[in-house]
């Protein structure tokens, strides 16, 4: 799973939803990734969506060291608010 926070682009982070996510990873066995992105007004858009499709190259490249079955990955992305937009 791959979460991305919302905040209407110009606040929010990962810490908030950090409990609900571990939560939910201790009692599915997935493994749960909630990325962060720069937000507005420093940083408009695209650069969220840069953000985000940078780190997803990370984490393809990361997945045996997060104990990640390269042969058994399905990606589930969720947000809320602008990260359900993401």
């Amino acid at each position: 799973v791959v979460y991305f926070h919302g905040g209407g682009w110009v606040m929010g982070g990962i810490n908030p939803v950090d409990s609900p996510l571990r939560a939910l990873a201790n009692r599915s066995g997935a493994v749960i990734c909630s990325l962060g992105y720069r937000l507005a007004p420093e940083t408009p858009f695209p650069g969220p969506l840069e953000d985000v499709l940078a780190a997803m190259s990370r984490l393809g490249d990361r997945a045996p060291s997060l104990g990640v079955d390269h042969e058994r990955i399905v990606v589930y992305f969720h947000g809320d608010s602008a990260g359900g937009n993401l």
